[in-house]
């Protein structure tokens, strides 16, 4: 029944040479396959040798975990309206396809795999490795939706398996339709990594085109933070960072102010920034909550402007500022202290925010997290600003963007600075952080 099942292994001791070489590819296919499985899942975003430092040290960047069946699932569902369809896809996706490869090689490669419920243990056993050893590194989340996606991409590939060495069919045959399926996922998938997780895998580099910028100063700028309110000749600003410094400024426009509007965008790995020059007169109307930069000379605690950009929050929806950490200070305009709060968001009710805390040190330009089982909550309140940071593994680029209330959902990350009461901390800033 066996071999009549499988009638090519009846050439199984006498291949001719196209059969032997055809093998050995396979299984060099096979190896490769296997490698970029653990660069996927286990190295992305960082380096065997740094996963080795960190465990010497006893370090994990990223220690999340989901026992809740379909819970990520419905979160990437649910969201998708938010994202690139090509990312939501490959998001959701990508744990499904990365598996069915494995589903076909298993059972064309060990005869012993030749049989359903084998391979179903196997990918299972292989799926579950690969998500303790995510939690035990700290480069990944574990989650029990990876491990059914993983499986249903095995059982999906062991079906396909089924139909390329169908009875009838010549073993040369089954090898060549395993390598040109093998070329398609090859293809697929690097295409889809290095075109939406290119920077993050270290398939690329991040770069960026800046277009109509000669007139703005290379010098950090005198202020920089958020739109409270506009008039004549003025706006107010609420400016980053903690404590005194969140004060709120008057900046005053005269008659040779320079004013521009900063437009990102991203393309592809290149983020471009255009500045589109406008009248003084139109920053009146600059909505509440725009992000806006000030080079200027200080006047009675008043700023009088010489140069200002602006960045529409409407603008901002989808895009991804690209800058290096050494940098963050100036550029991400989030406040220069540490944190009053720092967890995994537990529960929202209303405007109060459970978090589970977590334990975070940095080392030089590196930032390192362990979670905890301790609670603690937040609350937002009417002039809290929400950002959006995104940070890679090892903490060597990041990522930032406005947030917004809706980003603050069950199991994100966030980083909350305000004021203290009681046991209840007043959001002022709160940045969600993004790491898959």
């Amino acid at each position: 029944m066996r071999k009549r099942f499988y009638p090519y292994l009846k050439n199984s001791k006498t291949q001719n040479s196209n059969t032997h070489i055809l093998t050995v590819m396979v299984i060099l296919v096979f190896i490769a396959y296997v490698a970029v499985l653990v660069k996927i899942t286990l190295i992305k975003g960082t380096t065997l040798f740094r996963i080795v430092q960190n465990l010497q040290a006893g370090r994990a960047p990223l220690q999340a975990i989901n026992l809740v069946p379909f819970q990520t699932i419905r979160d990437y569902i649910q969201f998708s309206s938010e994202m690139r369809f090509l990312r939501w896809f490959s998001n959701l996706a990508g744990n499904l396809f990365i598996f069915v490869p494995m589903g076909f090689y298993l059972p064309i490669l060990f005869s012993s795999m030749r049989k359903f419920f084998r391979v179903l243990l196997v990918i299972m056993a292989v799926s579950i490795s690969l998500e303790a050893l995510q939690y035990l590194f700290g480069t990944g989340s574990t989650d029990i939706d990876d491990l059914l996606l993983n499986t249903l991409g095995g059982i999906l590939g062991f079906g396909l398996f089924l139909w390329i060495a169908r009875p009838g069919v010549a073993s040369v045959k089954v090898m060549i339709r395993i390598l040109a399926l093998s070329l398609c996922f090859a293809v697929a998938g690097y295409t889809v990594a290095y075109r939406e997780f290119g920077i993050y895998l270290g398939l690329a580099t991040p770069r960026e085109e800046v277009h109509g910028g000669e007139n703005i100063p290379a010098r950090p700028a005198d202020l920089m933070g958020e739109v409270t309110g506009s008039g004549a000749g003025s706006f107010t600003l609420r400016r980053f960072g903690g404590g005194e410094e969140a004060a709120i400024v008057d900046v005053l426009l005269g008659p040779d102010t320079q004013c521009f509007d900063r437009q990102v965008s991203l393309q592809g790995h290149t983020q471009v920034i255009k500045y589109v020059p406008c009248s003084p007169n139109e920053p009146d109307d600059i909505p509440v909550n725009a992000v806006a930069s000030v080079w200027g000379h200080w006047d009675s605690g008043r700023l009088v402007a010489d140069i200002v950009w602006t960045i529409q929050p409407s603008s901002t929806q989808g895009m991804t500022m690209v800058k290096p950490a050494q940098t963050d200070t100036a550029e991400l305009a989030l406040p220069t202290g540490e944190p009053v709060l720092l967890g995994h968001v537990k529960s929202v009710t209303g405007d109060e925010v459970v978090i589970t805390k977590i334990k975070q040190w940095k080392e030089g330009s590196k930032i390192f997290s362990t979670s905890t089982s301790i609670e603690q909550t937040f609350r937002l309140e009417p002039g809290t600003s929400f950002y959006k940071k995104r940070i890679l593994r090892g903490g060597e680029e990041v990522y930032l963007l406005p947030g917004t209330r809706s980003d603050i959902t069950e199991r994100t990350e966030v980083r909350v600075w305000g004021l203290m009461q009681g046991d209840t901390c007043l959001a002022e800033v709160v940045c969600s952080i993004v790491l898959k």
